[in-house]
């Protein structure tokens, strides 16, 4: 944890072997899908509930999909016991090719739930672009932005091309003032804080092939239920 307290985030290697990776590589993603979440201890059924999600897909055989949620549930279950907690939320979604991150969607990411401990959340791309990662040159013109895109969301979803303009505008200027870290390729994960002040800039990477991210965060049992309700009113 020393390295996660100063650095605010860690990469590290899943160390797939050659198995999981050739799986990964024959993964066809066709089909964008609901957004996969599940809430609660990491067990085989999580692994049992995402083969099904992810058959959905495209046209995958049954051991390419068991290896694929085989990874999922590891991630999951390495999170809990690495970080103490009792239950995760891991989210797994399936993007296609798209424009609209071009324009990297530089964020933090706030409080998932009520705690005083510093709260580390992972992610990694099974398939596809990384999501990318940054430290802001200028903290307080990247804090005003970052408000300025909340506000934004607050006052003008209801209104599209308002919205989508001054989405735009602010996009542009936290690329001038974030500078995007070097991070691992394929095969590699990183936590990195979340729900602080010193919360990891992160965005969407520009999406130019089928995508497979997945995320895990770590909590109590009350946590992760306070956040799964949360989820629902969103």
């Amino acid at each position: 944890m020393g390295k996660l307290d100063s650095e605010r985030l860690l990469n590290i290697d899943m160390f797939l072997p050659s198995g999981e990776r050739s799986h990964l590589n024959d993964l066809v993603i066709d089909r964008r899908l609901d957004q996969f979440d599940f809430f609660g201890l990491p067990t085989k059924l999580l692994k049992s509930q995402l083969e099904r999600h992810l058959a959905g897909l495209g046209d995958n055989s049954p051991d390419t999909l068991s290896s694929v949620a085989g990874i999922v549930l590891r991630l999951s279950q390495e999170m809990c016991q690495g970080f103490g907690g009792e239950a995760v939320w891991t989210m797994v979604r399936a993007q296609l090719p798209a424009n609209e991150f071009v324009v990297p969607r530089w964020h933090p990411d706030g409080k998932y739930f009520a705690s005083e401990k510093k709260c580390y959340k992972l992610a990694t791309t099974l398939k596809g672009p990384q999501t990318l990662f940054g430290v802001a040159r200028d903290e307080a013109l990247a804090d005003r932005l970052i408000e300025e895109a909340s506000k934004n969301y607050m006052e003008n979803l209801s209104n599209p091309d308002k919205f989508d303009e001054e989405d735009l505008r602010i996009r542009k200027k936290l690329a001038e003032v974030v500078e995007p870290l070097a991070m691992g390729g394929a095969g590699g994960a990183t936590i990195y804080l979340v729900g602080d002040a010193d919360a990891v800039l992160h965005s969407e990477p520009n999406i130019t092939e089928p995508r497979l991210l997945v995320t895990v965060l770590s909590g109590s049992r009350k946590q992760i239920s306070e956040w799964r309700e949360r989820q629902k009113k969103l």
